[in-house]
């Protein structure tokens, strides 16, 4: 096991025996040192990425459970008042936001798959752990696949000597010239190519150009910059509907998310798509939300109480 793992776990049980004795307040602060250093473990970089391991284990689960029980106690014994609210929300936030997070470890469904670009090819049913399939209750389908890249990298090519027959020789790589904004390409020798000869309105670049002298520019390196596709999905007794699938942009459709996370760059036949659906993302956002609005009722609440003066 991850030698960060068998600290946090020693700590954890050298320690647990304070939170038999002593305030709430005093179990608080014993509860969160244990659990940042079991949060300290898991980002400690061991071999073959199991440093993760920490957060699987019966005694972080513990902590977790103690700790929420813990700010429970405390909140449900304080007699409430309006002034205290923001106390009430943010120490309710972090409960909420622990079993948001329990119900998502419980029954999250996650996979990635291959979406044809293909009008009419419906997925209902996606792959699943062990060769098993998620019914998703729901059809997609992806179509309208569109790639908007950075500025390309040319690459200059040269015809050298007479090849066998008096044809010309083969083309050889001279240098590489990058596209810089709106500037020309300053090929040397005077020989200068305009931006608007490679790049059509659409912003598309041509993948080749042959220059007066024979020679020619080639693409080498082209870094996508964005790209978008079209998902539609089709519900029972709804008619179908279409949605915008773009990189940080998911569709979300009766629990599920779907994510675009790449393409086939080569012949564009398909995109990859993360689904994910998590019964507890709600639950953790409505414990987020407590957690701002509580803060926020703090910090503006006036403290303290104005006497008058006698």
């Amino acid at each position: 096991m991850h030698i960060a793992a068998i600290i946090a776990i020693l700590l954890g049980a050298a320690f647990a025996l304070l939170l038999l004795r002593g305030s709430a307040l005093r179990k608080g602060v014993i509860l969160m040192a244990l659990l940042v250093v079991f949060l300290l473990a898991g980002v400690i970089p061991a071999r073959g990425g199991g440093q993760g391991v920490v957060f699987h284990t019966p005694v972080f689960a513990a902590l977790v459970t103690a700790l929420c029980g813990t700010i429970l106690w405390s909140v449900f014994r304080m007699p409430f008042r309006w002034r205290k609210l923001g106390f009430f929300l943010v120490h309710l936030g972090v409960p909420v936001i622990v079993c948001g997070a329990f119900a998502g470890f419980l029954g999250e469904r996650k996979t990635q798959f291959a979406a044809p670009l293909a009008v009419g090819h419906e997925i209902q049913e996606l792959p699943g752990p062990d060769d098993t399939n998620i019914p998703l209750g729901f059809g997609i389908a992806v179509k309208d696949f569109d790639v908007e890249f950075h500025p390309p990298v040319y690459g200059l090519y040269k015809r050298e000597g007479v090849a066998d027959g008096g044809a010309l020789g083969e083309y050889q790589l001279v240098r590489e010239v990058r596209v810089e904004g709106e500037e020309p390409l300053e090929l040397g020798d005077g020989r200068v190519v305009r931006i608007s000869q490679l790049c059509d309105d659409d912003g598309h670049w041509a993948r080749q150009y042959i220059l007066d002298d024979g020679n020619l520019l080639q693409i080498t390196q082209q870094t996508p910059k964005h790209y978008r596709a079209t998902m539609t999905i089709s519900d029972k007794g709804d008619p179908a509907q279409d949605f915008a699938l773009a990189v940080n942009h998911p569709v979300s459709h009766r629990g599920w998310r779907f994510y675009l996370m790449s393409y086939d760059q080569k012949e564009r036949r398909y995109v990859v798509i993360s689904a994910r659906n998590d019964p507890g993302r709600a639950m953790v956002i409505a414990g987020i939300w407590l957690l701002i609005l509580g803060t926020a009722w703090m910090c503006w609440q006036p403290h303290g109480e104005t006497h008058a003066s006698a």
